[in-house]
């Protein structure tokens, strides 16, 4: 603010402690090394250029870029003298839309991890689209699908993938689904154990709007607690959004709404503190019974 900057480069938590008329002076602000959400995305996007990039340290950091330009975040494509892949297991490129482990290639790779070959033949594969002697890709673990226009969209974590009753499912991609509602600020998607034992997907939200609280004045005191109807018909609401744009087995089958999602001390969801469901949330998702003989079969 004091040097009126014009340019900057932050990481999305920095800017969330930000006042924002601190940053009046910046036309172009450039975010990188976490994912940023939407509602941040459109805030520190008004009246500046906005980019979003992304690299993990392997590619000698920035290796994707890309303005955000609409409510959909993207990392963008690859930047000059780099090349991004969104492959298969078997090293096969995903058509578009299809989401895939995103490989990165270019003159931005690192050698290698120092004394440690195991770990550097794990992590930087021969190109297999290559005529180039000895030319390499990283594996990032990251999940990615293109869009039409070429541009990325980062789902999250190859390591949050989950086996559920037979179906392979990206955590992180249900989690992209839910934050693309206009009814979500935040969300986290974990697999836990109901009281039976069985794994169920728990989707932990923070709502868009401020909290609905129902609130009884008495001559000094008001008492303040959840809208119990309210949250059964917004979970409704956002569950039949999330079965239109995704397989039955990843809509979560308990929304569990809160204030808002632990985090760490460097600003990350904190999974590992995240509160176990109770009989009360599963009350609150709505049993819907069945219509014909079929479903009751």
């Amino acid at each position: 603010e004091a040097k009126q900057l014009t340019h900057a480069t932050l990481p999305p938590l920095l800017l969330k402690n930000m006042p924002i008329v601190s940053m009046d002076s910046v036309t172009h602000l450039i975010v990188a090394g976490e994912a940023i959400s939407a509602e941040d995305a459109e805030m520190w996007g008004k009246g500046r250029c906005l980019f979003n990039g992304y690299g993990p340290t392997e590619t000698t950091v920035c290796a994707t870029a890309g303005e955000l330009v609409n409510t959909q975040i993207t990392i963008g494509k690859s930047l000059h003298n780099y090349t991004a892949y969104v492959l298969d297991e078997n090293l096969a490129p995903q058509p578009i839309g299809v989401v895939g482990e995103l490989y990165i290639g270019g003159l931005g790779l690192a050698r290698g991890y120092a004394n440690n070959p195991a770990m550097t033949a794990e992590g930087f594969v021969p190109h297999p689209f290559s005529d180039c002697a000895g030319e390499r890709l990283y594996k990032t673990g990251d999940l990615a699908r293109r869009l039409h226009d070429g541009r990325l969209v980062f789902i999250g974590r190859k390591d949050a993938q989950v086996k559920l009753r037979g179906y392979r499912v990206e955590l992180g991609e249900i989690e992209s689904h839910i934050q693309a509602s206009s009814l979500i600020k935040e969300c986290a998607v974990v697999v836990r154990q109901d009281h039976s034992q069985n794994a169920q997907l728990v989707a932990y939200v923070v709502e868009a709007e401020p909290y609905i609280f129902k609130v009884a004045a008495n001559s000094d005191s008001v008492k303040v607690g959840r809208d119990e109807h309210r949250e059964k018909s917004f979970v409704v609401e956002l569950k039949a959004d999330l079965a239109a744009s995704l397989p039955h087995y990843m809509v979560p089958n308990i929304f569990v709404v809160l204030p808002s999602l632990p985090v760490t001390l460097t600003g990350k969801v904190n999974r590992q503190n995240l509160p176990a469901q109770t009989e009360n949330d599963l009350a609150k998702n709505v049993f819907t019974a069945p219509r014909n003989d079929t479903e009751k079969e």
